[in-house]
């Protein structure tokens, strides 16, 4: 029990802190970036006293933090060395799977959303997207090398394992299906028709400054989606649960169904 208490503490301290630091790099991001051209032609750019702040907050967020983050970090792996079975508790599954599937169903759809932005809208402001996805990916990509470093094979920490993997997966099935019914038809009309459908539509509303697609945005944005997807059905490619893949099976089948349902 003691023992319980103790790996409870170190993991909670240390995605707390690996959390904080992602949030200061965010925020140091959200002023660095509007320096670039990802602010869109119209945001303000900000003051060069903004831009000193935000970086010394996040250096001291990255010395302090990491250091306390790296120091829990080393009694992780000693409590590791010094029992095996640590390695494949339910506690560090836990934390390391239910953080990671956090990052991935929030940073994923964001950026591929974001790409979406920048293929629709000409002035697209991405930055607050950007500073949020690349420190939660950064961070989700550190939990999945530390998650790799030990297998689990049975009891509570296989199943929030697999709760990880089916549960992202349907999430990133929802965003996929999502980009593609709102921006196929575009790709479609400007690769195959030169864009006449939407030459169409925009004049028979009256409109005579018709927006311009950035077909190349709009492609990376639904691969995006696909790429992420089709590496977690990877994931579970050789999984032996049989009930959870024929729920995940049976909920794909059924939402796709829906789909062609709604498209008919």
């Amino acid at each position: 029990m003691a023992r319980n208490l103790y790996r409870f503490y170190l993991y909670t301290v240390s995605i707390l802190l690996l959390i904080f630091i992602a949030i200061a790099t965010g925020r140091m991001l959200n002023t660095v970036l509007y320096l670039t051209p990802l602010r869109g032609p119209f945001a303000p750019v900000p003051a060069r006293q903004e831009i000193v702040q935000s970086v010394v907050l996040a250096v001291a967020a990255w010395v302090i933090a990491g250091a306390l983050a790296g120091l829990h970090y080393w009694l992780i792996r000693r409590d590791i060395r010094h029992d095996t079975a640590a390695g494949a508790s339910a506690i560090r599954s836990f934390f390391l799977n239910i953080t990671e599937a956090i990052g991935i169903a929030s940073a994923v759809p964001i950026m591929g959303f974001m790409f979406s932005s920048l293929g629709l809208y000409e002035a697209a402001d991405v930055v607050t997207a950007v500073a949020f996805a690349v420190p939660t990916l950064a961070l989700v990509g550190l939990l999945e090398w530390e998650r790799r470093r030990t297998q689990v094979k049975s009891g509570a920490a296989l199943v929030f394992e697999r709760l990880h993997f089916y549960g992202v997966q349907i999430i990133l099935l929802i965003a996929l299906s999502y980009a593609w019914l709102t921006q196929i038809r575009l790709l479609v009309d400007e690769l195959i028709f030169g864009g006449r459908g939407r030459l169409e539509s925009c004049h028979s509303m009256g409109n005579y400054v018709c927006p311009t697609y950035h077909i190349f945005y709009l492609a990376v944005s639904i691969l995006w989606f696909i790429a992420f997807w089709i590496g977690y059905g990877w994931l579970t490619s050789k999984d032996s649960s049989r009930i959870l893949r024929f729920m995940l099976h049976g909920a794909s089948f059924a939402y796709g169904i829906g789909s062609i349902l709604f498209g008919v």
